[in-house]
């Protein structure tokens, strides 16, 4: 994966893995997640969901899709 050459200057693009994120315990207030769980097995969502409340100071924010898939 290639970011593009030209990011904002207060933006530091940072390419991991949600099972083990690059960050100390409790580094950010908010950390979103957004349309990620969907791509990730039911047996692996424990361990990432985990992962982004270690690097959680105050605030998590998780958004996918639930329910049924509509036909």
């Amino acid at each position: 994966m290639q970011f593009p050459s030209s990011i904002l200057q207060n933006i530091l693009p940072v390419y991991a893995s949600c099972y083990n994120l690059p960050f100390s315990n409790n580094s950010f207030e908010l950390v979103v997640s957004s349309d990620m769980l969907e791509h990730i097995s039911e047996d692996n969502r424990n361990h990432s969901i985990l992962e982004l409340y270690r690097v959680s100071s105050k605030y998590l924010e998780i958004g996918c899709p639930c329910g049924k898939e509509r036909k």
